[in-house]
């Protein structure tokens, strides 16, 4: 199972094991997905611009942040266009409403085991993204 798929896998069966609609599990996981892309992105940008200060990115970065303006919204107003279009091209592809329904129907199948363990995995996933993000957002402080 894929990481996003492990993603999408313990949304849908939070949402079953509590009695609600499991079809929910795919708003929640496109949503997460991106979330943890965005995350995974910023840190690899972070890195970047870093330890290579003059690239296209950041001088593309500096640009687009000088184009909206130099306000506290600016980073938000780049982070939530950037998460939005993620979240559509996860929403199209891999979270799409066929795609969602097929491995629906191949988790209904596999035991409960396994998706505790898919649960935990999707957690371990979070952290460790997340954690890479907080490392990388450190070097912006030194």
């Amino acid at each position: 199972m894929s990481p996003i798929e492990t993603i999408f896998c313990s949304q849908y069966y939070e949402l079953k094991k509590g009695g609600r609609d499991a079809a929910k599990g795919r708003l929640n996981a496109t949503i997460l997905t991106s979330v943890l892309l965005m995350m995974l992105l910023a840190g690899f940008l972070i890195i970047l611009t870093y330890f290579v200060p003059h690239n296209p990115i950041a001088a593309f970065l500096k640009s687009a942040t000088r184009a909206v303006g130099y306000s506290r919204w600016s980073g938000k107003l780049l982070g939530v266009g950037c998460a939005a279009i993620l979240g559509l091209i996860v929403w199209l592809t891999f979270g799409s409403k066929t795609n969602y329904e097929r491995m629906a129907v191949g988790w209904d199948q596999l035991p409960d085991a396994v998706l505790q363990k898919t649960i935990r995995k999707s957690l371990y996933i979070f952290f460790i993204l997340f954690g890479f993000f907080l490392a990388t957002t450190l070097l912006l402080l030194i």
